[in-house]
């Protein structure tokens, strides 16, 4: 199911819609996932950085690189390894900002793809969480008819050519 998910499969797919453009990892993006449980945890697939429930893709935008600027030299190295310890697919940098060196060299040291768009942190967070919840999501196809009984909303389902639509016209 996730497989085909990659830092390269996004970028390569959002590259002209959020006008993407990579900083760093080109190198190291067609790795897949690890250590994600990307079926149970769909709210952490895409997000603003977050240090204790590491996003897939994470995004930083002014406040967050505000943020990391503002710690001290130690709090930010601390920040940033709990940051790359996550194993993220991807960071994006919103807004056209640049990266302090320190983050940069952490990518590359981690083997992590770094990419920026001028696009606003909220915006690609929309973009991207719909997408990649899209591709590890499980589908299901299932034959059925929907109907409201009383108020209530009624699924039939079963084999196709069983006759649910009829039932549901009686």
């Amino acid at each position: 199911m996730s497989a085909n998910l990659t830092a390269r499969a996004v970028f390569d797919k959002h590259q002209k819609t959020l006008e993407l453009e990579w900083l760093s990892g080109q190198d190291q993006a067609d790795r897949t996932p690890d250590g994600h449980d990307l079926g149970h945890q769909t709210g952490t697939l895409v997000g603003h950085l977050n240090l204790i429930r590491p996003n897939l893709v994470q995004v930083l935008g002014r406040t967050e690189l505000a943020y990391l600027e503002q710690l001290g030299k130690n709090s930010r190295q601390d920040a940033l390894r709990a940051l790359f310890a996550g194993s993220p697919l991807l960071l994006v940098i919103a807004e056209a900002l640049r990266p302090d060196p320190f983050l940069l060299q952490q990518a590359q040291r981690h083997g992590v793809p770094l990419a920026t768009t001028p696009r606003p942190a909220a915006e690609i967070i929309d973009h991207l969480r719909h997408h990649i919840a899209s591709q590890v999501s499980e589908k299901l196809i299932q034959h059925g008819v929907f109907m409201e009984v009383m108020g209530l909303g009624v699924l039939l389902s079963g084999p196709a050519g069983v006759g649910k639509s009829e039932l549901a016209l009686e």
